[in-house]
């Protein structure tokens, strides 16, 4: 098995009598999208300070490509590949768009005071490329043409997109996106979007995003984590951890509205949640069948499909009478690619 990019082990952070992230564990691999999802105060954005050393963890251990990050200084972890944006944008609002980029590149450049104030050739050699760099990156994020105009002046949109080019600048291995689409329209959120999933598989960059949108995840990622109370509840590939979800965390993110007490008879019913886990077992008529083969006559509380990683998933709620329930969940276990869960 191949070592993990970014790997938290048994990470956690106290304040005072409050544990705000506790035993937390992920492993991320190369060149994945993966999301963090959970209900605002699960803990989220403590995660991503832990890892970006903004927060100093009281329990565990964090890896980079095997290297333990534990007791790095924040621009330490920059220089050794996580870089990461804000769910408050932070640039430098009165600084044009491409110094905010070069603002990044400090790092990098070399050259001593006496050379930057005699403007000597190696001065103009770094800033010129550093410049060119910036104008690369600019165009990645579709800001070409605006190098000029202050930070401040950009759309809200386009200052997510200066914000993720900056962090492109210092040549993360991981990048760490807090809630990207907060605060944007549909049309610039798909445009946001769409960018995260370029720079993924273009630039061949990790990208860890966190958000409390279900619909994020499902258009973008490959892996999900749910976070629940600083702990991760769940983690897999989305198609299988939105399917069917085993956590009551997921249970409650991906079945919100549960089980509906007014539209069945727990005196008389039990209640299944079936899976449908591919766009052929979701054209079953399997209440037809179980009526006309079985004699057994559901009530379908809720039904939906949905697209997740390119596959389709239908889910469906069934009230079974408890005196044929036995029987009924045999014959759906007889249909191939259809998981059953009787719902407490």
């Amino acid at each position: 098995m191949a070592q993990p990019v970014l790997k938290c082990q048994h990470l956690g952070i106290q304040f005072g009598g409050l544990k705000a992230v506790d035993d937390f564990n992920m492993e991320i691999g190369e060149s994945e999208l993966v999301g963090l999802i959970g209900p605002n105060g699960a803990g989220k954005t403590t995660v991503f300070n832990l890892i970006t050393g903004v927060y100093k963890p009281t329990e565990g251990s964090l890896y980079l490509n095997g290297e333990r990050m534990n007791g790095k200084k924040t621009h330490q972890i920059v220089h050794a590949g996580i870089a990461r944006t804000f769910q408050n944008i932070r640039l430098f609002k009165k600084m044009t768009v491409i110094e905010n980029v070069k603002a990044a590149m400090l790092e990098e450049l070399t050259y001593n005071m006496p050379q930057a104030i005699f403007r000597t050739k190696a001065y103009w050699q770094q800033e010129a490329a550093a410049t060119a760099r910036a104008k690369e990156l600019l165009q990645v994020v579709h800001l070409s043409g605006k190098e000029d105009l202050e930070a401040d002046n950009l759309p809200y949109g386009e200052q997510r997109r200066l914000e993720i080019a900056r962090a492109l600048a210092t040549h993360p291995k991981v990048l760490l996106c807090d809630e990207a689409t907060s605060a944007l329209d549909p049309n610039t959120t798909r445009q946001i979007l769409e960018l995260i999933r370029d720079i993924n598989k273009q630039l061949n960059i990790t990208v860890v995003v966190i958000t409390h949108q279900m619909s994020v995840v499902k258009e973008i990622c490959s892996h999900v984590a749910i976070l629940d109370e600083g702990q991760v509840a769940e983690a897999g590939l989305v198609g299988t951890v939105f399917a069917a979800p085993k956590s009551a965390a997921g249970r409650r993110l991906v079945f919100p509205g549960g089980a509906d007490a007014q539209v069945y008879d727990p005196a008389e019913e039990k209640l299944v949640r079936l899976v449908f886990k591919d766009s052929k077992t979701t054209s079953i008529p399997l209440i037809a069948r179980l009526a006309a083969e079985e004699g057994i006559l559901c009530n379908v509380i809720s039904a939906s499909t949905q697209k997740l990683s390119e596959k389709v998933y239908g889910s469906m709620m069934l009230g079974i009478p408890s005196s044929q329930f036995d029987k009924a969940v045999a014959f759906i276990h007889n249909v191939a690619n259809v998981q059953v869960e009787e719902v407490e």
